[in-house]
């Protein structure tokens, strides 16, 4: 690599650290009991961050004459490769808690997922000897190995998987999630193919800075939006949404509004505890998404109360997402094997502006709707 390109490269990368730095400095706070998936999104920055260094290392190394370069640059580069996978690995269960929500699935994937990873670990602690994945010739230039290519499959099934698993549960994300989830995957796809037709190019880690910025930018936005223990959208976005759809739904569409309450939710943290509450609530926000569109609004109005909004082209279809949300409410509790059963109470309508009242005034319709549906039941 001439030096002006040397010098190119060493800028970028520099500036791909300083990100990755600042957006390291912004989501570690001393002393937190993080989320899991706060975890996994600080060591995809610090390994993306440890590989960005050791290839920068790498290229300064590479046919350097010093007696010294030699071992340095036989170490950097059996680390390096060593490591590629691990940002892939972690990708794949950051995006796998993200639409699942559930930190024991995650948990167990560890090991099946770590299962490439360590081979490609393994391959190339012994490519000193065997020049399997690179070997480094007597003038300390660097070459790729016979099994070089294994690297980039196994790289890629990561983030190929991960697409496939996105696109195959889109019904459980909202659409903010789903769009940074797909985003993520792409740079590095595209930056992976290139650099491996043109090896002097090394965009992945750049391109994965990029991602990671994305994905950070998400987080923020959905701490500002989205409540933490459903995933759902939470009160202060649903005001939002109330406030920028006053008035102004299409003529030819009719938006309709569900008031949803779990019952017995005192009862199950008062006999199962807290844990066994969150986890109910959990559940219910998964049977709402798998029972609405992506397109639709659903947020955690608050406790354990739900609200719903949806474009509907009549009354009927309104009926019929009441019904599919029963249906899979019966269908999740004859199979859950969970010691109590939940159970939904529901007002719901549609909005009317001709009748000269607000949304505002439209929920608490619907609520009174929800009230009188459960006084019902007892």
């Amino acid at each position: 690599m001439n030096r002006i390109l040397l010098l190119n490269y060493l800028i970028t990368n520099v500036f791909a650290l300083v990100i990755l730095l600042l957006l390291y400095i912004n989501v570690h706070r001393p002393k937190h009991n993080y989320h899991l998936e706060e975890r996994l999104f600080i060591y995809m920055l610090s390994s993306t961050a440890l590989l960005m260094i050791l290839d920068t290392s790498g290229s300064f190394l590479d046919g350097n004459p010093a007696p010294w370069a030699y071992p340095v640059n036989l170490l950097v580069v059996m680390v390096y490769y060593s490591l590629n996978a691990l940002p892939c690995m972690l990708w794949s269960l950051y995006a796998d808690n993200l639409i699942h929500h559930k930190n024991e699935r995650t948990a167990r994937l560890w090991l099946p997922l770590s299962i490439p990873a360590i081979l490609l670990l393994l391959l190339n602690l012994v490519s000193p000897f065997t020049s399997w994945i690179f070997h480094i010739d007597a003038a300390n230039v660097y070459h790729r190995g016979t099994l070089f290519p294994l690297l980039p499959v196994i790289c890629y099934s990561y983030l190929i998987s991960s697409l496939i698993q996105i696109k195959l549960n889109k019904s459980r994300l909202n659409i903010d999630e789903y769009v940074a989830l797909l985003v993520f995957g792409i740079p590095p796809t595209l930056c992976g193919v290139l650099q491996v037709l043109f090896p002097k190019l090394s965009l992945v880690w750049i391109s994965l800075t990029f991602s990671l910025l994305v994905i950070y930018l998400y987080v923020q936005n959905k701490q500002l939006n989205i409540d933490h223990l459903t995933g759902l959208y939470n009160r202060r976005q649903l005001e939002a949404f109330l406030s920028d759809h006053e008035n102004t739904t299409d003529p030819g569409r009719m938006l309709a509004g569900i008031m949803i309450d779990l019952d017995g939710f005192k009862k199950i943290n008062d006999i199962y505890g807290h844990d066994a509450g969150d986890h109910a609530l959990g559940e219910a926000s998964r049977i709402l998404r798998e029972s609405l569109r992506r397109e639709d609004f659903i947020s955690r109005y608050g406790g354990d109360e739900f609200t719903v909004f949806a474009e509907i082209n009549s009354a009927e279809a309104l009926d019929r997402t009441v019904t599919r949300i029963k249906e899979n409410l019966t269908s999740f509790n004859s199979s859950s094997g969970l010691p109590y059963q939940l159970s939904f109470s529901m007002g719901y309508d549609i909005y009317n502006p001709a009748l000269g009242i607000s949304l505002q005034q439209f929920v608490k319709h619907i609520d009174q709707k929800m009230y009188e549906d459960k006084q019902s039941k007892k």
